[in-house]
């Protein structure tokens, strides 16, 4: 058992537990509660894992694995402010099922590590409620996509802003780095 959390059960999470920066699979099937505590420090792994949450549930967390959380907020982190917390926010859709998913206002500070990759990829049956700004770091790839959606039944709204490197890109060359990239 790992936390104590057996399969297909509820973990109430209403203390703060440290993973010490060690990765957790969560058992399949387990729903974890939010009561007043934080999973941190660590990578967590879910496995048809579900979230009932009123406030915050991770803090310093890598978000792997299959997760079914149809509203995922970006309210369930404690702290966003590292570079590419985007997406662990991301890594709780499922594109087996509908995901409503809403970035708050707030800066999101995004980044890539090689050429033709993506900062963010929206995948099948995602609706995206962008109201916070979303900023690539300055780089010096020919293509890349900050948000890049693949798939069908992707919607995205709200009065968010995805700002570019064009004044401040970190080489003459490339003409390929995107905004947002539609491709199925």
């Amino acid at each position: 058992q790992v936390l104590g959390i057996e399969p297909e059960k509820v973990f109430v999470l209403n203390e703060d537990v440290d993973l010490n920066y060690k990765v957790c699979v969560l058992p399949k099937g387990v729903t974890i509660k939010s009561s007043g505590g934080v999973l941190k420090n660590g990578q967590l792994v879910g496995q048809d894992t579900r979230i009932l949450y009123k406030d915050a549930v991770f803090e310093n967390i890598t978000i792997k694995g299959t997760w079914i959380v149809p509203a995922i907020k970006t309210s369930l982190f404690k702290n966003l402010e590292y570079e590419n917390s985007l997406k662990d926010v991301l890594s709780l859709t499922n594109p087996i099922i509908k995901n409503r998913v809403y970035i708050d206002n707030g800066l999101y500070v995004v980044s890539t590590n090689k050429n033709e990759d993506a900062c963010l990829t929206l995948s099948s049956n995602t609706e995206l409620y962008l109201d916070g700004t979303i900023k690539i770091v300055p780089n010096a790839y020919t293509d890349y996509d900050i948000l890049r959606i693949e798939g069908e039944n992707i919607v995205v709204k709200g009065k968010g802003t995805i700002i570019g490197d064009k004044f401040s890109h970190l080489s003459k060359d490339g003409e390929w780095g995107m905004g947002i990239r539609v491709q199925k």
